[in-house]
This record gives C-alpha cells, structure tokens and sequence, in this order.
C-alpha cells in the first residue's frame, strides 16, 4: 500500500503523517516510512503533466508504449507526450533543496492555484534550511514566493524544443535565445530576433542550457562561457580560482580565451558540459535507508561497488555493498562503508583505488565531486531482497545494525538471511578475523581449528587455549 506524507518537526525527531490511497491516514516515525521509488514510466506514477496551454496540471500515468507516455488528468482530460520530451510529464515528487539553486528550471504554484507554471527560481529563503522558500520569477512576468512543496524542479534539454539558452553566434560569442525547432539541425531564435541553426553533433560547445550551474560543480579548470560588464553576450573562458568565503555565494575568477579576466558570480556563467566518462565508471545511485546507498554498476547491472577481502571490486550483493553518503558543506562527499565504520574508498594522486583502511573521513584522497548524468526522473531502484537486500522492517540495516564506530559486533557477528554467517566471520577493526572465524551458535570447533573454547576449555583436551 502506498501513501502521501506530510511532515511535522517535534523536537529532534521528525514524524509524518500518512495518507493511504485506501483513504487511512496514521502518524509514523522515522524508522517506520520508507520511500517509494518513481519513474514517469511507470504506469500508475503520479506526475504533472503540461496542458496545450503550457500549463501543468496533476495526474497520473495511465499508459506508456510506441515512444508514447499517456497521462489522465484529476479532472478526467487525457493528454499524450513523446518520451523524449522531458519537460512535458513531471514526477510529482518535492525536490531536494540542494538540488534547488538559484535559477534553477520549475514549476511552480501561483497566488494558491491549483495547477502549475513555467518559471526560474531568483532568490532562496532559508530561514528553515530544510523547508525552505523559493522566489520564483514566472515565465509570464509573474512574480512570488512558494514554499518548497509547491515547487517541482523542471528537467530540461539543450536539443528540446522551448528550451532557453547561449546559442553560439558567427563572431564566436554566446547569446541568449529559445529553441524553436529540432531535427537535422537544432534551430535557435535569439532575443533580438536573429536565428540561427547548429548541428546535433556540435550542441556541447554550440548551444548551451542557460541553467546557473551548482556552485559545488564550478572549480578550477572547468570551462565556462561567462559575462562581461555592460555586456548581454557571454564569452569562452575557464575558471582558474574560487573565492568560498561566502559558502552561498562564491566568486570564481575566469580567464577569457581573448585574455581579459574577470571575477564573476556563479549566476554569470554557464558550465561547458564536457564529455561523459565511459559507462563502466558510471553507476546508479540505489538508496538502501535514509543516508546508506549501494551504487549499482551501469555497464554491468549485476555488478554493486563493494568490499570483498579488503579491496573494492564489483561484486553480487551483499551488504559489504551498502556504504554511508557522507556529504561535505562544498557539495563533495564521502563513501564510508557501513560494516568497516571509520574506513573511507579514496583516490590516490595517481589515480589508484586505496584500500578503505587506510583513508579517512575529511582527507583529500576520501572526497568526491558528485556528477548527476541522469534525470532523477528516469532513475530505478534494484535492491534485490533475495540476494540479501536491505531494509528490513523496523528499520534496521542489517538486524542488529550496522557496527559501530569502536568496533563492538553483536555476540556471534551479523547473521545472513537464513541465519548463515559467512566464512571467517565478520571483521574485527583493522580487518582481521578471529582464527576459525565465528562460532555458530552452541558450536565451538575444537582447537586445533581454531574454535572459541566454551567455559573452563573443550571436554578431553584440557584448559582452555589463551585468548584471542
């Protein structure tokens, strides 16, 4: 059964308030709502939808096949959109604020209507950082303020019809337009009125989304077309410094290709895309609890990161797969492995893959620039229980939890489904196993294998060994 969820904030402890689709409703803990995965693909998914007026009304997916995605609207109306039309069919899902910055793409409530409009966020209010208010500047010329959950971030494309972006003019300089058509050629109209067409195979460098990039994906040499005083063209250049002292509002120095250099702020630039790394070092993001994620391989989909024998590998998985998402406060973050606490996967300066052992959290080597390649609306979810897949209800990862900083195990180590343990048991801190790994319950090898001894040393081979 599913259900729609509204917060309330109680001291530290967070509880929500379910609304199932039988029409219940019960207030619930943390630990006891688990998120339900959508993709506009799915039949029965919640989305909205954009009218032939352009506007955006609530629905749900009824039908997807031949290239087609098929929505019936609350009020009964039917509409249908190409798949590859991003923009049209929204999943209704509240974004992340840190996924919401300034200029960010939306749509958006208006004075408390019940469908949505096109617009660009242009100031943030985080008096309560986790709800925060967006100003939102409507593609109308309407302005306001909307709390974060009537906003719906708007995935868009450089190649997709109504898109606003830099368009490359002849003299080499990027101005700002609208795509009017897409076929052989990616046509833009500019503000001024002038038009021009480019080629598919030219969009990176050509014609760039006019999307103020997150400031955490802006460092040095990253290649940007950026203003100019007094000027409305942006010009080619890279970033060859970053002021943070504002953490909100950074300041990065360019360097044009003509020359000049200029400080400019994160909403004077545009971020070059440059070309996507190889499938084998991509990976889907699958979220196992609420800060504990497997990232599952795109070129190999049986294949989850993980620790196997002290290295990270590809490998089935197992809950050596899960690892903490620790994020930093400059958008990087950490992959901390949940059954090793303490031990970070890093990078070394020539670019080899360190043993999780010996990096740790907040040094150089642990820290990760995320890149989104992919629309989150497109994204699955593959924890596959049979293979030992968590959560397990009650919220706990695996039962018994995940080992705690200090290196305390629970006694006889973390059970498998089905009550197995796995060879040599689980690892003590620094990764040595017990000689003869766990005992089983009531079982207790004898010495020579190097079993625990029970109380007072195994019947007929005298005392005890020494401890371990």
């Amino acid at each position: 059964m599913t259900a729609s969820v509204s917060l309330a904030v109680m001291s530290s402890h967070p509880r929500f308030l379910l609304n199932f689709d039988d029409g219940d409703s019960i207030w619930c803990n943390l630990d006891e709502v688990r998120r339900v995965p959508l993709r506009r693909e799915q039949v029965g998914c919640m989305v909205w939808g954009r009218w032939s007026d352009g506007r955006y009304f609530l629905g749900r997916v009824t039908d997807v096949r031949d290239g087609k995605i098929h929505v019936t609207f609350d009020d009964g109306d039917n509409i249908s959109h190409d798949l590859g039309d991003v923009s049209a069919v929204i999943v209704d899902l509240v974004p992340n604020p840190t996924h919401v910055p300034i200029g960010a793409r939306v749509i958006a409530a208006f004075e408390g209507r019940c469908h949505y409009y096109k617009g660009r966020v242009t100031q943030i209010d985080l008096t309560n950082p986790y709800a925060p208010r967006y100003h939102v500047t409507y593609d109308d010329g309407d302005k306001g303020w909307v709390n974060c959950d009537k906003v719906r971030l708007l995935p868009m494309r450089a190649d997709e019809v109504g898109s606003r972006v830099y368009a490359r003019w002849t003299n080499g300089q990027s101005y700002l337009g609208t795509v009017e058509r897409v076929g052989h050629k990616i046509e833009i109209k500019y503000d001024d009125g002038d038009r021009i067409a480019h080629d598919p195979s030219d969009i990176t460098a050509a014609v760039i989304l006019d999307s103020t990039p997150n400031p955490g994906s802006v460092g040095r040499g990253t290649r940007v077309i950026a203003a100019w005083p007094g000027k409305e063209k942006y010009y080619l250049g890279t970033v060859d410094a970053v002021n943070k002292d504002q953490m909100y509002e950074p300041q990065y120095h360019v360097k044009y290709d003509d020359g000049d250099e200029s400080w400019v702020t994160v909403n004077q630039l545009r971020v070059i895309p440059a070309p996507g790394p190889a499938t084998e070092s991509q990976f889907m993001v699958v979220q196992i609890g609420a800060d504990v994620v497997a990232l599952n391989s795109i070129a190999h989909p049986h294949f989850y990161l993980g620790l196997e024998g002290g290295y990270l590998r590809g490998k089935w998985f197992d809950t050596y797969c899960h690892f903490y998402l620790r994020e930093a406060p400059n958008q990087s973050m950490s992959l901390e492995a949940c059954m090793l606490p303490g031990q970070h996967v890093g990078v070394d300066s020539k670019g080899s893959v360190m043993p999780p052992a010996s990096v740790y959290a907040g040094t150089e080597p642990a820290m990760f620039e995320v890149k989104l390649l992919f629309s989150p609306y497109g994204q699955t979810y593959k924890a596959n229980h049979s293979q030992g897949g968590y959560p397990q209800p009650g919220g706990q990862f695996p039962p018994g939890g995940y080992p705690q900083p200090g290196g305390q195990f629970p006694p006889g180590g973390y059970p498998q489904p089905g009550g197995q343990f796995p060879p040599g048991g689980y690892p003590q801190p620094g990764g040595q196993f017990p000689p003869g790994g766990y005992p089983q319950p009531g079982i207790h090898p004898p010495p020579e294998h190097g079993g625990y001894p029970p109380p007072g040393g195994y019947p007929g081979y005298g005392s005890a060994p020494p401890p371990y």
